[in-house]
């Protein structure tokens, strides 16, 4: 744990010191030794009104530019980070969670359908493929829930599907980045409730 003398001056207590005239020396070997243990029986520290650094929780760092307080141990200096640098911050958040969204896969009846970039170029390709009768149907398409055989039509559904997921997940993002940028949503919690929405 930490300890402060009256002074301000704060140690660990597992450190022994040397203390002079009830403050820490300036120099080893002033004064008088006392072992960490000395430090850890707190009727002992009374003798020299040395008290437990109360800590307090950092302000949120997405909220607060903060350091330590040089003049109150365990407590904070804080200033709000200005709402023209947060906005920023709460936009990537919200493409970060767009990103997530829409990179987490779909059900395309009882098929588990990837749905990452890689995925989705394959899906657009392999519709065009099927539509201009470039190659042979039904194809084997490998699933997140095995191999399936589709046909024209399903390979259409499952181009659908992800292509709504896709487009949704966009919507969203700019949904939530419109009311950023009207101060209808002001932190991170805000985002993440309006994703949870459909």
């Amino acid at each position: 744990m930490r300890l402060v003398f009256p002074d301000k001056f704060v140690f660990q207590s597992d450190n022994g010191l040397w203390i002079k005239n009830g403050v820490k020396s300036v120099v080893d070997n002033g004064g008088d030794y006392y072992p960490p243990r000395f430090f850890h029986d707190s009727a002992a520290r009374a003798k020299f009104s040395i008290t437990e650094v109360v800590e307090d929780p950092q302000p949120d760092s997405r909220y607060y530019n903060s350091n330590p307080d040089p003049a109150n141990p365990g407590k904070w200096i804080s200033t709000p980070i200005p709402i023209n640098m947060l906005k920023p911050q709460l936009k990537a958040h919200a493409a970060a969670l767009r990103w997530g969204r829409e990179n987490a896969g779909v059900v395309v009846g009882t098929v588990n359908i990837t749905t990452d970039e890689t995925a989705q170029r394959k899906i657009t390709e392999l519709r065009r493929q099927a539509e201009l009768n470039e190659i042979p149907l039904p194809v084997m398409f490998k699933t997140m829930s095995g191999w399936v055989s589709m046909d024209l039509l399903a390979i259409k559904a499952m181009y659908t599907k992800v292509a709504q997921l896709v487009q949704n997940s966009y919507l969203k993002e700019k949904e939530i980045s419109d009311a950023i940028d009207a101060g209808t949503i002001a932190t991170f919690e805000a985002v993440d409730a309006a994703f949870r929405t459909p």
